[in-house]
């Protein structure tokens, strides 16, 4: 009886080995030769959620060896606890379904404007809305993000050279024309999860805000923005795991 006990933990302890290591490596894009403790070295750097169990993951990849690799006959030297086991297939439940993060945003007031509207309109929606990141459309395509940044930058050279800001200028410019080269923005799908909504911020320092859109690229409207003030927030929810 007890022999069969270990057997079903022992299977399910390396079933949730081979599952992270086939997650994060699928992820990542690891090579095949690398070894466990390599796959959870690179990965920690860009997952928050294997950040923090990376000790854990290490430790379970020793026992896992000595299951394996180290029995004595048909006896393995080591058997799991089933709390070990336990905890293993949270960790690996966290890591491979982690929440979405729609789920986490909810629904939201997504704010855009048209390459055609004047810098004036733009100005007034940046002051209502608060955001300093506003998405740019063009027949239904975002065409950039424009930030105010672009706006300072423009008023900033119309006064260095000398030209007058006035209620023509801000009627007769339009966004298209301030968006300038911005590449700190992002397209990714509505189901992304926060491990790899956060894991993009962290691989690209530049990236500001990450639109998420129904097929995962500028052609489709613009169901939720995030920010780094997010990440910020999924990296506490994480955090909060046991």
């Amino acid at each position: 009886m007890d022999t069969e006990i270990n057997a079903n933990l022992s299977g399910r302890f390396i079933r949730c080995y081979n599952s992270v290591d086939k997650a994060l490596r699928n992820i990542y894009d690891i090579r095949a030769g690398a070894s466990f403790t390599e796959v959870i070295r690179i990965s920690s750097g860009k997952n928050a959620l294997v950040r923090k169990y990376e000790d854990d993951l290490l430790t379970y990849a020793r026992l896992r060896n000595a299951i394996v690799h180290n029995g004595v006959g048909d006896e393995a030297i080591a058997e799991p606890h089933s709390g070990v086991v336990k905890q293993f297939e949270h960790i690996v439940g966290l890591i491979c379904e982690p929440p979405a993060a729609m789920e986490i945003l909810g629904e939201q007031r997504v704010v855009t404007c048209r390459a055609s509207d004047t810098l004036g309109d733009i100005v007034l929606t940046i002051a209502r809305s608060n955001y300093a990141n506003i998405p740019v459309e063009n027949d239904g395509r975002i065409v950039g993000v424009l930030h105010s940044k672009n706006i300072v930058v423009a008023l900033g050279e119309r006064l260095y050279k000398k030209l007058p800001i006035d209620g023509n200028y801000l009627r007769t410019v339009h966004a298209g024309e301030v968006l300038g080269e911005n590449k700190s923005y992002a397209f990714a799908d509505t189901g992304i999860s926060i491990v790899a909504a956060s894991s993009l911020f962290m691989i690209d320092r530049k990236l500001k805000i990450l639109m998420l859109t129904q097929t995962g690229d500028a052609d489709s409207a613009v169901r939720a923005i995030i920010t780094a003030e997010n990440v910020i927030a999924f990296n506490q929810i994480m955090d909060s795991y046991d």
